[in-house]
């Protein structure tokens, strides 16, 4: 099937790039990391993060969300 997509297309299409096609969609559309690590079959949390190529700008921003939001439940502005 996916020679005949190349043919038609002139795409190299691989399994494993329709696999990380999978990983990603889900990623965007709100999936948290664990479920998309099961549902790929990583043992490891960390694999799926290189997995699915989330840039440092990605994870920084995610810090400051959750530290916008639980920053006063951890007593932060009494740590400073």
């Amino acid at each position: 099937m996916l020679n005949r997509m190349e043919k038609k297309t002139g795409i190299d299409l691989t399994p494993h790039m329709l696999r990380r096609y999978f990983a990603n969609i889900r990623r965007k559309d709100g999936w948290r990391l664990e479920l998309i690590q099961q549902a790929l079959g990583h043992k490891h949390l960390n694999t799926t993060i290189r997995y699915l190529n989330i840039m440092d700008d990605e994870l920084i921003e995610a810090s400051q969300e959750f530290y916008a939001k639980h920053s006063a439940l951890y007593g932060v502005k009494e740590l400073l």
